[in-house]
């Protein structure tokens, strides 16, 4: 048998208590007695002492409780000027690390930091920002001694590129309005125009350093593409061809030993010596059919910065730059019949290069790719082609949307860019220039890049060619007709340049990239980074990317079904001067002064006037216990 409701079944089962309870109190005799009778007998007795209130310090102590009792239910406030919030920006970039027989900037820094943070007023806040990569200490402003002190002891100096302006405006976000004062703890000198509110403290001096600043992974342009050409073996493999880029940050010549330790294979080294701020790009020539890891390291007698002396490439036995012996392919999409004559003519005086002419107007999808490799180098003057291209280096030969002119210029380039090797600084060429407004790179459809060369004419300094790389992806911009400019020596030296470093891969990650360990399973992935911590994600399944590659190192990523490995380097010219630095600070123009509103803060009193109120009736025990002690 089931209930329904039981206790609807208890209830039922009570009803005859009550009723006899109910008949057991109404049998028995009710009296009524005032609730005054304890006090008849006082109120009949007349006073044999005083007829007027006793006071002593109990009722005044009792009155001071009542009247605290009363105000504190009125929560009174008190307004006055806010707490002091300091924002704290510290450089943990890179070139923090910099020093030569004594402590680093980070630690000098850090000290300066501590002692700060120990001197300060107790009712000052502060926000903590690391400035590589930005991340606020704080959620909030602190005040609390011992936190912010364990947050700085906590920091260390990472192997990335800061940027102390971007930091400050996610600092500024953090306090929530502009901060009463800024101070900046780096190596970068102060800059020139600085509001009052704001204090750099810099740590830094002129420090010599010698740094890997670049490698390629490739071979002489050029050259025979056939074996019985080369004169190597027919079954020998062909010898692969490192560049590798390093300079000199120093005001005096350094003496250097670079070596390249190849897996199963002798060390490769060579021995130079670099003037003051040269950079020399030396090529390295490795054996043949090797695969894995080669370390490239960098020694020299006067080096502030350690980071920056060794680079790990992975090399494989396929490729497109594997060596010499393989051809390069190349697309050539274009309306114009001119462009693909002259581009064309420079093309075929290159055996290795493998080249064919594509439909612009029809170009292949990543389904019917099989006209156009994955690995093939477009040269077209269609920026919507180049923007869609799926290769992972392209070149795009714009002309001038007006009708150029042919001006006898000068060619500035920029010496450190592979691009312009073998050029002359200043070099009079003959150039087809677009009209004054196209001189802009902004105002250019399909241009992005660093510009590598200019050219100077009537007082004008007009970008030539564009170069950049992001995330292994390379593109090479001509903002120069080459079907209207007059063949020449120069002209021809870029071209094949550019084309040799869009050919070339660089074959390693550097800090701030994300990485790409390929197909992973849903589940728990374990990462294991450089520094020792273990981080544990839950990961969806497809393609794993890692972003926060902040070390140099090795990242081991375990996940189903297997465990990879991918070493991350640190090439950053900028901060591997550590002889001369640059400020990148600059003040917000979005940030608005603090009004008086904002200024003034309003301090509740309600907890101090309980806690008045709560001294006030101990001191009233212990005077009434006393007095008890005394009559007794």
């Amino acid at each position: 048998m089931h209930l329904l409701s039981p206790l609807a079944l208890a209830w039922l089962c009570s009803i005859p208590a009550l009723i006899w309870l109910w008949r057991y109190a109404t049998s028995r005799r009710q009296i009524r007695i005032p609730s005054l009778v304890p006090f008849e007998r006082l109120l009949r007795r007349a006073p044999t002492h005083r007829t007027r209130l006793l006071v002593n310090w109990l009722f005044w102590l009792q009155l001071a409780c009542l009247l605290l009792a009363a105000l504190a239910l009125a929560e009174p406030v008190l307004v006055g000027h806010s707490a002091r919030t300091t924002l704290v920006i510290i450089d943990t970039s890179a070139s923090m690390q910099a020093s030569v027989g004594g402590p680093s900037a980070f630690g000098r820094a850090k000290q300066e930091l501590l002692t700060r943070i120990a001197r300060k007023e107790p009712h000052e806040r502060m926000v903590l920002v690391a400035s590589a990569p930005v991340t606020p200490l704080t959620r909030e402003p602190l005040s609390d001694e011992v936190q912010l002190r364990g947050l700085v002891q906590r920091l260390s100096p990472s192997d990335v590129g800061g940027n102390l302006a971007l930091a400050g405006r996610i600092g500024r976000a953090v306090v929530g309005r502009e901060p009463d004062a800024i101070l900046i703890l780096t190596d970068e000198p102060p800059p020139l125009h600085a509001d009052s509110a704001v204090e750099v403290r810099s740590f830094g001096s002129a420090l010599p350093n010698v740094a890997i600043v670049g490698a390629d992974l490739s071979d002489p342009l050029c050259v025979p593409a056939t074996a019985s050409e080369t004169g190597e073996p027919p079954n020998g493999h062909p010898s692969a061809r490192l560049l590798v880029t390093v300079q000199n940050f120093s005001d005096e010549e350094q003496p250097l030993r670079l070596s390249a330790r190849v897996p199963d294979a002798q060390d490769v080294a060579h021995t130079l010596t670099l003037l003051p701020q040269q950079r020399e790009t030396i090529p390295v020539s490795l054996p043949g059919g090797i695969e894995g890891p080669v370390t490239i390291r960098v020694e020299t007698a006067r080096d502030a910065l350690a980071v920056d002396n060794q680079l790990i490439v992975s090399l494989a036995r396929e490729g497109r730059s594997g060596g010499a012996g393989q051809q390069i392919p190349v697309v050539l999409a274009s309306e114009r019949p001119e462009v693909s004559q002259v581009i064309g003519r420079w093309l075929d005086a290159c055996p290795r290069i493998a080249w064919h002419v594509m439909d612009a107007t029809n170009p292949p999808t990543p389904r019917s790719g099989a006209d156009a490799p994955a690995d093939s180098i477009l040269i077209t003057d269609q920026a919507e082609l180049a923007a869609s291209w799926p290769s992972t280096s392209m070149m795009i030969a714009q002309h001038s949307s007006g009708s150029p002119r042919l001006t006898l210029t000068h060619w500035l380039i920029d010496s450190s860019h592979p691009i312009t090797s073998y050029l002359e600084p200043l070099e009079s060429v003959v150039t087809a220039l677009a009209p004054p407004p196209q001189s802009s790179v902004g105002g250019l459809v399909g241009a992005s890049g660093e510009p590598v060369l200019w050219a100077v004419s009537e007082d004008r300094k007009v970008p030539l060619v564009l170069a950049s790389e992001r995330q292994g992806t390379r593109r090479v911009t001509f903002l120069l007709d080459p079907t209207a400019t007059p063949n020449s020596v120069p002209l021809t030296l870029v071209f094949f340049n550019s084309l040799r470093w869009l050919a070339g891969s660089r074959r390693f990650t550097v800090t701030g990239e994300p990485l790409t360990f390929g197909f992973v399973e849903p589940g728990r992935v374990r990462i294991e980074r450089p520094d020792g911590a273990v981080e544990w994600r839950d990961h969806p399944g497809g393609i794993f990317r890692y972003e926060a590659t902040d070390r140099t190192g090795r990242y081991r990523v375990e996940g189903p079904p297997r465990a990879i490995e991918r070493t991350v380097n640190f090439v950053h010219p900028i901060e591997s001067n550590t002889m001369t630095r640059s400020s990148t600070w600059s003040a917000d123009p979005s940030a608005e002064p603090t009004t008086d509103a904002e200024a003034s803060a309003r301090y509740p009193m309600v907890h101090w006037l309980l806690r008045l109120m709560l001294i006030i009736l101990v001191v009233e025990w212990w005077l009434y216990s006393r007095k008890g002690r005394h009559e007794t």
